[in-house]
């Protein structure tokens, strides 16, 4: 994404500094403020619209947790940011038929499908280990954790980057691969030479 500094204003050479950035390509806009963070410097950058990680077929639902995932990440706060890719994780198995219970149950009832042969097809096509672990990280950014919360410090920018790449991933085996199959075999099936 190209993105052209429309806006400045700054206070000194100290934050906070603010600026309006604006996207290339898309016409997004976004706020950039940097400040004194309780770390140090820090900096939340805003979009414009309804954002965050999706395909072109992503389910609205889905789509939504990870909207709300990319804005938490987005003012540094992580494990809200973890919290919420957990929430789209067990939307994804809500849309694709897992209704009951909370995410363990659906992830346990995908397992049994999986087994029994009635799973959808992108499952056979996916280690549910990434799920499961997914699924750990999202309890563990909510969960007290004997009142331990240093351990939050392990949801950093690395792992939300790998997060993300897995859902990306996700995303791709779940709602883009079948319907490009599909496609693919429709275009091939409309050039067939008819005797």
């Amino acid at each position: 994404m190209d993105m052209c500094l429309l806006h400045r204003e700054t206070y000194g050479s100290r934050p906070p500094i603010f600026a309006i950035l604006r996207c290339g390509q898309c016409d997004t806009t976004f706020t950039a403020v940097a400040y004194d963070g309780p770390s140090g410097p820090a900096l939340a950058v805003l979009p414009s619209t309804n954002g965050g990680l999706t395909t072109p077929h992503t389910p609205p639902g889905v789509a939504y947790y990870l909207d709300q995932a990319q804005r938490s990440h987005s003012i540094g706060a992580n494990s809200a940011a973890v919290a919420m890719f957990r929430g789209a994780l067990e939307h994804l198995l809500f849309e694709q038929g897992f209704k009951d219970g909370m995410c363990g149950k659906k992830l346990a009832d995908l397992e049994k499908a999986i087994v029994a042969g009635t799973a959808p097809k992108w499952a056979n096509e996916l280690d549910t280990e990434f799920l499961k672990v997914m699924k750990k990280l999202g309890d563990g950014s909510i969960h007290p954790n004997n009142g331990d919360v240093s351990k939050q410090q392990k949801l950093d920018n690395e792992l939300i980057a790998k997060v993300r790449h897995t859902f990306e991933m996700l995303l791709f085996i779940v709602y883009e691969i079948p319907l490009q199959k599909m496609d693919r075999l429709a275009a091939l099936k409309a050039a067939v030479i008819k005797k």
